[in-house]
């Protein structure tokens, strides 16, 4: 690798993973600059961004082609020390990323604005739910009881509505009524009124080409477990504000087309099915085995698909936060299942053990990260592996004196060409990656529940989370019809 000499300089690279091309503009001390962004390409400019001791500054506008599209970005040679990453807030027509390659290379990362709401409607009917990227949060209704039992800032509509698509509701008998709970933590809901907030979303505009995977489980942890669990539960989805109409009650993976405006059931309770139409093979999604605390996860079969689970919530303190976040990501990579079996895995980003590892420690971490002085939470450090995933892991520090010099590939990335540097005009020089046939964009499948979601920077996980469904997508392959 060639490394940056002057302390002046800094090097930003940028990624258009939109559908258009884009042109970037930078003012420099020098003027400015104008660079095409082709998709998919990355783009290398450096600038000498310190003149006399003056304070970085640069701003970027980006234009598309195919629109009048235009925005103004001021970037950040700065970037949180912990967290390394940064999503930036635009008002424009994409969602924009900085993330710190290294000490004097920040890669700038353009990926369209998805609706939230509604993010579902652009994908193809054919594809399994198992072949998508969905996130979604763990004890859903946990808006109460900081700092124990706390686990989420935003209601169940506004999940929703911010792209949660699976839910994880947990639920107990108490005074004849179905209530929510975290522990002994009342969460002031009614099963009845969760169901009312899914249906009424998954009826209105935005939801109709949605769908919601419900995971249902009894809290017997400190409430007594009741004989009547599984008849009560069923009760509720037949009837109003429920409707039969709107759940899906098999034991399988459907695909998209055949639950849009559905509620698909993932029971958590129900042992044989006894009760329900079908037994084991209407009671939803059914877990034949859910070990508990297990550090390495565990597998299960699920008709033709073989689901891998990673559900370690029991970590002994706030120091196993980097082993919990490897463990949680490692599930999203693709691992073949044997027997021609479809994949899925369930990955568990949340844990929780008091004292030293509140939910709330684990999910966002604690301190002055800015100032290295801290922890830094799982969902940070997950947004950060996104964007390493997303193309942020071929980092080429470039030498000043580089006019068309070769720099070798990266070893064991397949696809990756030849990267040439050229020198351009104003001061400025510029490095591209070829997109050539060969180049591949990784594969991260799974079905994601987290703490937190608003943690960090307002979203930037759940987004970075949803644009993988678009990422590394072959036509024919995983039912994906473009």
């Amino acid at each position: 690798m060639l490394a940056i000499r002057q302390k002046s300089k800094t090097t930003f690279s940028l990624i258009n993973y939109t559908k258009s091309e884009l042109v970037a503009s930078f003012n420099t001390p020098d003027g400015t600059a104008t660079y095409p962004l082709a998709t998919g390409v990355v783009t290398m400019v450096r600038e000498f961004d310190r003149q006399e001791g003056s304070i970085f500054k640069l701003s970027m506008s980006l234009d598309s082609q195919d629109s009048q599209a235009s925005h103004v970005i001021s970037l950040k040679r700065r970037i949180n020390r912990k967290r390394k990453w940064a999503a930036l807030k635009t008002d424009s027509s994409w969602r924009i990323y900085q993330l710190k390659l290294s000490r004097r290379h920040i890669r700038i990362f353009i990926f369209p604005m998805r609706p939230l709401p509604s993010w579902m409607k652009d994908l193809p009917d054919s594809v399994l739910l198992s072949n998508l990227c969905l996130p979604g949060t763990h004890e859903t209704m946990a808006l109460y009881g900081w700092p124990f039992s706390q686990c989420q800032d935003l209601t169940l509509s506004d999940q929703l509505r911010h792209g949660i698509r699976m839910v994880d509701i947990r639920i107990v008998l108490v005074d004849g009524e179905l209530r929510a709970y975290h522990g002994l933590q009342p969460e002031r809901a009614t099963f009845t009124s969760i169901l009312e907030e899914v249906c009424s979303y998954l009826e209105s505009e935005d939801g109709k080409s949605e769908t919601v995977i419900m995971s249902i489980m009894e809290e017997a942890s400190f409430m007594p477990s009741s004989p009547l669990f599984s008849t009560l539960v069923r009760d509720a989805i037949i009837n109003p504000p429920s409707k039969k109409s709107m759940w899906f009650l098999e034991n399988r993976v459907p695909t998209l087309g055949e639950v849009r405006s559905k509620i698909i059931l993932f029971s958590r309770f129900g042992g044989t099915g006894e009760g329900w139409e079908g037994g084991t093979n209407g009671v939803g999604i059914h877990p034949t085995r859910w070990p508990n605390n297990q550090r390495e996860g565990f597998e299960w079969d699920l008709e033709k698909t073989r689901v891998r689970t990673q559900d370690w919530y029991g970590i002994p303190s706030f120091l196993n936060i980097p082993e919990k976040f490897a463990v949680a990501v490692e599930m999203l990579l693709p691992c073949p299942a044997p027997n021609g079996k479809d994949d899925l895995s369930i990955t568990f980003m949340s844990a929780a053990r008091v004292p030293f590892a509140l939910p709330s420690t684990v999910a966002c971490g604690f301190g002055w990260s800015a100032l290295n002085l801290g922890v830094e939470g799982v969902n940070s450090r997950v947004g950060r592996w996104l964007l390493e995933q997303l193309g942020g892991d071929d980092d080429q520090d470039i030498a000043s004196d580089g006019l068309q010099q070769t720099i070798k590939p990266l070893e064991n990335k397949p696809g990756c060409s030849q990267v040439t540097l050229v020198k351009s005009m104003s001061n400025l020089e510029k490095l591209a990656i070829v997109d050539d046939d060969s180049r591949k964009e990784p594969r991260l499948r799974g079905w994601v529940l987290m703490d937190f979601l608003l943690n960090p920077y307002e979203l930037g996980v759940v987004p970075l989370l949803i644009e993988c469904n678009w990422r590394g997508r072959v036509d024919g392959e995983e039912g994906w019809r473009s």
